[in-house]
């Protein structure tokens, strides 16, 4: 629509416009940065995307453990979201969300040993989650870090200096 809203302006060709579409990419939706660790990073904050999300790391199988750095919102349905997630994931660090909507590491630490999870590791900051979480791969064995919850822990775990570059084009 917009660029059917530009054309008299800017004239965008039927081939251009489907070429853009094939090569668009949503930062923070499954965007893999890195290898040896791979670092997945997703904003999944909600079931339907925590779905989709787990079929995307079950057609991207890669060897050694999967840690994840979780963060969400108070106001999110945390039981939905972790569900999909529960089984492809050996080790949890989870973080505290600052702001007037800020969920607590505790509280995602409560749901995870609700559902049976008791590698659970709790942090003050997302910042503090990713640097355990790179400690823990640099030690071995992680093939995978996953970061997700929230826009809010995408966005906090882009500031800090712990992921690999991101691909030319990528990035919130």
């Amino acid at each position: 629509l917009a660029a059917q809203l530009l054309e008299a302006r800017v004239p965008v060709s039927g081939e251009a416009l489907a070429q853009g579409v094939r090569a668009a990419r949503v930062s923070g939706r499954f965007e893999c940065r890195g290898a040896a660790p791979q670092w997945v990073l997703d904003v999944a904050h909600n079931p339907e995307a925590a779905r989709n999300l787990a079929a995307n790391l079950h057609g991207q199988p890669l060897p050694g453990r999967t840690v994840a750095v979780l963060g969400m919102l108070d106001d999110k349905e945390t039981s939905g979201v972790l569900a999909p997630l529960v089984g492809l994931v050996d080790g949890w660090h989870v973080a505290d969300l600052d702001g007037p909507r800020g969920g607590a590491a505790a509280r995602l630490a409560q749901a995870l040993a609700d559902i049976g999870v008791s590698q659970v590791v709790t942090h003050a900051d997302v910042a503090a989650a990713c640097i355990a979480a790179q400690r823990e791969a640099r030690d071995g064995g992680v093939g995978r870090v996953l970061v997700f919850g929230s826009f809010h822990t995408v966005e906090q775990a882009l500031r800090g200096d712990v992921l690999p570059p991101a691909e030319e084009g990528w990035g919130l």
